[in-house]
């Protein structure tokens, strides 16, 4: 019976080792011959062979252009085919590289999209569209924007280490952040002398600011800016119309009468605060109302923004968690940074909540 027990143990254990020695076996030739695990990872590959190509065949972009290398491209460079690393026996998509000029330097960014039978490239803002609402927190559609609006809009976004909330997405599909903690130390928006108050209360000017020059001081901080993260930001134009402190209407167009373009980083807008409540009865910038179901008023706190007014050339608009008011332009207030990052980053992961910070790769 012991020797019968022995030889049937010994054969039952054959049949179980031979399965598994067997998928070992399959994995280590499957690893030997290229194949990926994951979309992601072959993604990454796509990547880094559009480099090489595009240096190779002298294709990157020129200041504020993008360069389309498509998949068959990177194949003939190079490049193992999906069917032969993938499940997947079609698949098409391409790299675009484009190059986010900002500060006198080329920041080329490499955006992969792969489509498969089973698979998409998923882009962050598609990801954000895909739950769009007509009431309560959450995203708006807005015109031709899409608006984060509520106290509980779960627009949170963790950018290479720094917390952020997604204000909209714009009209190009470029995203507009705004760094949630605002910087330590307090500036002014500008102290120059004002020959029309005569004395040191600024002029509210924001093209040549104190501000203007503050917000670009800490960008080229490397340790605020990584130059991965500067790869991914945007130039954006920043509207610097001055508006009447008799017309509180928050929709006003006069702003974006004069634009300020290729900015790197910049302020919040007052229509960005009062946009981003769902309050029926915020209809005004000074209205008490929009600090309802506003997630601004979570953490913004006497913070300065870009708007000033046409009938007194010292005062600024701040925003806190009261509403907006106006200050001469040499008071010090806090400040958090605005910057846009591209419409074609990939998602992922993150649901958009403080614990769940949306993440891009």
């Amino acid at each position: 019976m012991k020797k019968l027990d022995s030889k049937f143990l010994i054969t039952c254990g054959v049949i179980i080792s031979l399965p598994i020695l067997f998928i070992i076996i399959m994995m280590l030739i499957r690893g030997c011959s290229g194949n990926v695990k994951s979309h992601d990872r072959y993604e990454e590959m796509m990547v880094s062979k559009a480099k090489s190509y595009a240096k190779e065949h002298k294709m990157l972009p020129k200041s504020g252009r993008s360069t389309i290398l498509k998949l068959d491209n990177l194949i003939d460079g190079g490049l193992k085919s999906p069917s032969k690393v993938l499940k997947d026996d079609s698949c098409s998509g391409s790299v675009v590289i484009k190059n986010n000029y900002k500060d006198g330097k080329n920041y080329y960014n490499y955006i992969p999209y792969l489509e498969c039978d089973d698979y998409k490239t998923m882009y962050l803002k598609d990801y954000l569209l895909k739950d769009v609402v007509e009431s309560g927190s959450g995203l708006y559609k807005t015109g031709d924007e899409y608006i984060f609006k509520g106290a509980k809009a779960n627009n949170y976004l963790s950018f290479y280490g720094t917390i952020y909330r997604i204000i909209k997405i714009d009209a190009n599909g470029n995203l507009k952040l705004i760094k949630e903690r605002n910087q330590d130390i307090s500036s002014s928006w500008d102290n120059k002398y004002n020959l029309n108050k005569k004395g040191y209360s600024g002029v509210a000017n924001y093209a040549d600011s104190i501000i203007i020059d503050r917000l670009l001081s800490d960008y080229r901080n490397t340790k605020n800016f990584t130059k991965e993260a500067r790869k991914k930001m945007v130039p954006h134009s920043v509207c610097v119309g001055k508006r009447s402190t008799d017309n509180l209407d928050i929709n006003i167009t006069t702003e974006c009468d004069e634009k300020l373009d290729n900015q790197i980083i910049s302020l919040a807008s007052v229509t960005d605060y009062t946009l981003a409540s769902y309050d029926s009865n915020c209809k005004s910038i000074g209205d008490p109302s929009c600090t309802n179901y506003n997630y601004f008023t979570n953490f913004i706190d006497y913070t300065w923004t870009v708007d000033t007014v046409s009938n007194d050339d010292s005062l600024v608009y701040y925003i806190d968690s009261v509403g907006s008011e106006l200050d001469e332009a040499n008071k010090y207030k806090k400040y958090n940074w605005v910057i846009y990052i591209d419409s074609e980053e990939l998602y992922e992961s993150g649901d958009g909540t403080e614990k769940k910070p949306y993440v891009i790769k």
